[in-house]
């Protein structure tokens, strides 16, 4: 049932990169069956009390974000900016709360920031070899990509995102 359960979250979080790679846009449908998915899975692996506790503090640290970002471009543009589509898009707010399920505390931290540097580089290299291309970077995509390789990784060396001293270990 496990295999089968993470398949499922493997496909969504595939084509989930594929559509936004592609179309710079996602499906808002797969937005909360990832969700179910992801929430189910950890609940049956730890407990329901231990994922609503991530959750909160997930959630909460990206409205913090989210806030911080807000008031970054209000100061700057001398007004107050709706930051969705213009800044960031929903697409990518959307992703981050499907994330808030996936990891404890200090492993969506570790997490977030590592892909944020890593689909920026990515993005970089791309515009340097492609000419033509749009200036929309695929955040949710980039970041459904190193989540899924980060769900092969943890299968395969029994890594839990979960626990914190794993990533403290090492």
């Amino acid at each position: 049932m496990e295999v089968i359960m993470l398949s499922i979250i493997c496909f969504f979080l595939v084509f989930l990169s594929y559509q936004d790679f592609r179309y710079r846009a996602i499906s808002w449908w797969i937005i909360p069956l990832l969700f179910v998915f992801l929430a189910y899975n950890n609940i049956k692996n730890f407990s329901f009390d231990i994922v609503k506790n991530n959750f909160l503090l997930n959630f909460g640290f990206v409205l913090i974000q989210l806030g911080i970002l807000y008031i970054y471009f209000s100061i700057k543009n001398r007004r107050f900016v709706n930051i969705i589509n213009t800044y960031i898009g929903i697409g990518d707010i959307l992703f981050f709360a499907v994330l808030t399920v996936c990891f404890s505390f200090f492993n969506y931290l570790v997490f977030q920031i590592v892909s944020f540097f890593l689909v920026a580089i990515g993005f970089g290299l791309f515009r340097l070899f492609k000419k033509d291309f749009t200036p929309e970077i695929p955040l949710a995509g980039g970041m459904s990509l190193l989540l899924f390789l980060s769900f092969i990784v943890g299968k395969i060396y029994s890594i839990s995102f979960y626990k914190d001293l794993v990533l403290l270990t090492y």
